[in-house]
This record gives C-alpha cells, sequence and structure tokens, in this order.
C-alpha cells in the first residue's frame, strides 16, 4: 500500500497544479511544501486562506491514507495563529493521532518559512472501502 500511496502522491494532478511537494510520506506522517508564488495572493497581497486550508487538507488526508486506508474527509478544523509571510515555503506536518476500523484523525502544523507556526488543525476521516 506504501508504494502505491507514494505514486497517487507524486501523480496528483491538482497538487502538483498547486506547487506542493511531498518531502515525507510513512505510515502515519506526512510533509508537505509549496514555494509562494503571485498566483497564491488574496486580493489583499497576503497568503489565501485557501491555499493554507488545501496544504492542511493534503497533508492531512496523505497521513491518514498512509496507515493503509482509503480515507475521505469528513470534518475539518484549522485555526489561523499567524499571518504566514509571503515568501519561500510554506511547510506542512500532520500526523495521525486516531486510527481504528471506521474513522482517521490527524492533526497538523503549518509553518512559513521563518519556521513561525502559521496554522493548526485536526482532521476526521471516515474510512472508505
Amino acid at each position: 500500500m506504501q508504494q502505491d500511496l507514494n505514486a497517487l502522491v507524486a501523480e496528483h494532478p491538482f497538487a502538483r497544479d498547486l506547487g506542493f511537494r511531498t518531502v515525507a510520506l510513512a505510515p502515519g506522517h506526512a510533509e508537505i511544501t509549496v514555494a509562494l508564488k503571485p498566483e497564491h495572493a488574496n486580493f489583499i497581497g497576503g497568503v489565501d486562506g485557501a491555499l493554507i486550508m488545501c496544504l492542511l487538507d493534503h497533508a492531512s488526508t496523505y497521513a491518514g491514507s498512509s496507515v493503509g486506508k482509503n480515507v475521505v474527509g469528513a470534518q475539518c478544523s484549522l485555526n489561523t495563529i499567524h499571518p504566514p509571510l509571503f515568501e519561500g515555503e510554506l511547510s506542512a506536518s500532520a500526523r495521525v493521532v486516531h486510527d481504528d476500523r471506521r474513522t482517521v484523525i490527524t492533526e497538523a502544523e503549518i509553518t512559513d518559512s521563518r519556521d513561525k507556526l502559521v496554522a493548526r488543525g485536526s482532521y476526521l476521516h471516515f474510512v472508505v472501502d
């Protein structure tokens, strides 16, 4: 399953179009980065919140799937802690904190190029066959 997941992640067109790069993928853990580009800006010139949420979503789903299950998002929460610096990269790190037959729960953190905490979140995934 891990080899299949690595291949699926590498070929994920939506993540690739956003510029996401998976830097670590192991059972129960995923790390993703994105190099910030002008098209990632919101209308006032900051990092668009949709990019931050999408980064959390991908890291959490990859971590949830890395335990050998097919998962889909059921509920998520995102707390923005600090506006990110609009230079360099954003990095997301997610880990599985609960894994049973029907659900997987992950927690994730996003940091900016200063290694400053930008956001934290959690994700409830349903396991699907």
